[in-house]
Order: C-alpha cells, then sequence, then structure tokens
C-alpha cells in the first residue's frame, strides 16, 4: 500500500510546492485526483493556500476575519 503511495506521489513534489493559480490545467487536475485519493494532504495543501492569502490582505479588519476562518481551520486539524 505505501509502495504503491510513494508511486504515484513521486513526480508531484513540485505539485504541491507550487502555487495553485501557477498550475496548469493539466497538473491542477492531477492536484485534484491526488487530494481525493489522499485527503490529508490535500488539506495540507489548502492550509498551505489559505496561509498565503492571509499575508496578502492588506486591510487588517479582513485578514483578522480570514484569520478567524484560518483559526477555524486550524482546529479542524487539532482533532
Amino acid at each position: 500500500m505505501i509502495a504503491k503511495a510513494m508511486i504515484l506521489l513521486k513526480n508531484h513534489k513540485y505539485t504541491y510546492l507550487r502555487l495553485n493559480k501557477n498550475l496548469t490545467d493539466a497538473k491542477r487536475k492531477e492536484l485534484e485526483y491526488l487530494n481525493m485519493l489522499y485527503p490529508n494532504l490535500g488539506d495540507a495543501y489548502r492550509f498551505k493556500e489559505m496561509f498565503l492569502v492571509l499575508f496578502q490582505i492588506k486591510d487588517s479588519g479582513e485578514a483578522a476575519k480570514f484569520g478567524s476562518v484560518l483559526n477555524r481551520f486550524c482546529g479542524y486539524f487539532s482533532k
């Protein structure tokens, strides 16, 4: 089981490191498929994307609201 997972993920290191907006359509589809197969990895990828969005928000009030959403998302991982 683990060997199969390693084979599927072998060529996707940079797929997970790149920003979603910089992925090609083909890589985005592959990412969606892998996230379906590995939900925890998909959650981690979404968390990374959300964290990057937080740093791009210029309005402090809006950032605080988004931070509370991010905090709830973090609570999801601690369960």
